[in-house]
């Protein structure tokens, strides 16, 4: 995710316009949706296409891609409401590169006939963002999102790796509840190493049911400490709970280094179903 800079007041303008355009060609396609009732997305497009484009004036790209949104709801079309803007731009819609001072820039147009330029913020995420442009990932399009009042940039970056090598020896990964991991690495018939991952998460998780549990009946009977309590609760065993996973995660990745393995997960889904 990528943060814009201040934007002036005709691009902070132009944006808005585009918001109130994008917004009515959801609602316009949403009442074809409704009131038609087509089978079919390809039957949406020819019902919606030509009304929607000209009441709005947007480029036919982003049209379609208003269809789309519209119809990934069609299950509950009825309860649908747009209020914030989610745009995907293609290669056809925008241009990204350097201004003469070397400062990032996205050029879109979505608006017919109107291109802007959209300044990037060289902040924490741009560093990132572009660490793997220079490791060779690449993106082939983007998301423009009103975001608390603001404008960002969404980007899937995406590179294709080389096919790995066969590992000298295997690691194989059980996942459970006890233990977030159990590990063993073998080599023909032989066991170099066990390791049982997370043990104490199950303990802690316990630990936090229980004193929510206390802090629920205190809360019940009025106590506002304890809704604050609860409420902090809930956050810290959620970072806590995921800080263990990448703890997990990062051990098995080390071990399977260490010892050069490829790595094999263990799933048992559709188990008592499967055949043979």
């Amino acid at each position: 995710e990528l943060n814009l800079l201040p934007l002036t007041r005709s691009k902070g303008n132009m944006l808005n316009d585009f918001s109130q355009r994008y917004l009515k060609a959801l609602s316009l396609t949403l009442n074809f949706l409704t009131f038609c009732q087509p089978m079919t997305d390809n039957e949406l497009h020819g019902i919606s296409y030509t009304s929607v484009r000209k009441e709005t004036g947007l480029p036919s790209q982003i049209v379609q891609t208003a269809r789309r949104e519209v119809w990934s709801k069609e299950k509950r079309m009825f309860d649908v409401e747009f209020k914030k803007v989610s745009v995907r731009l293609t290669e056809r819609d925008y241009r990204f590169g350097n201004t003469r001072r070397d400062n990032p820039v996205f050029a879109a147009t979505v608006i017919k006939g109107r291109r802007f330029a959209l300044p990037v913020r060289k902040d924490g995420s741009w560093q990132r963002f572009s660490s793997f442009i220079k490791e060779g990932y690449a993106f082939q399009s983007i998301i423009l999102l009103e975001k608390n009042g603001s404008w960002v940039i969404q980007t899937v970056l995406k590179k294709d790796f080389p096919e790995p090598k066969k590992g000298k020896s295997i690691l194989g990964v059980d996942v459970g509840s006890a233990n977030l991991a159990a590990i063993s690495v073998t080599k023909g018939n032989r066991i170099l190493r066990q390791l049982y991952l997370g043990r104490k998460v199950c303990h802690r998780q316990r630990q936090i049911s229980n004193r929510r549990t206390r802090l629920q009946s205190l809360a019940d009977k009025g106590s506002h400490r304890a809704m604050l309590s609860l409420n902090k609760l809930k956050s810290y065993e959620t970072n806590y709970t995921r800080t263990e996973c990448f703890k997990t995660a990062w051990e098995i990745i080390h071990t399977a280094r260490h010892f050069s393995s490829s790595i094999a997960i263990d799933t048992l889904r559709d188990c008592r179903t499967r055949k043979g």
